[in-house]
């Protein structure tokens, strides 16, 4: 996964799989604040919740951490 930031403030995820399969979308600057504020209001209890089982939920918050990270190397610091 990789994220770019634009002159714009925009940016820009792209997801992609072993097999090659990948997925762009774009965030406007707006929706890559509100995207990084709400990933950090996210917690145990959300993943938890959500999950099929406690595997599932490690998974998802493991992903989550991830997507905070990326996130926040490109300028997208949450509140």
């Amino acid at each position: 996964m990789s994220s770019n930031s634009t002159q714009s403030g925009d940016a820009t995820m792209t997801i992609a799989t072993e097999a090659g399969v990948s997925g762009e979308i774009a965030f406007t600057e707006a929706e890559a604040i509100a995207l990084a504020q709400f990933v950090n209001r996210q917690g145990w209890a959300e993943f938890s919740a959500s999950a099929v089982d406690e595997a599932g939920a490690f998974l998802v918050k493991q992903s989550v951490d991830k997507l905070q990270d990326l996130m926040t190397r490109a300028g997208f610091l949450p509140r």
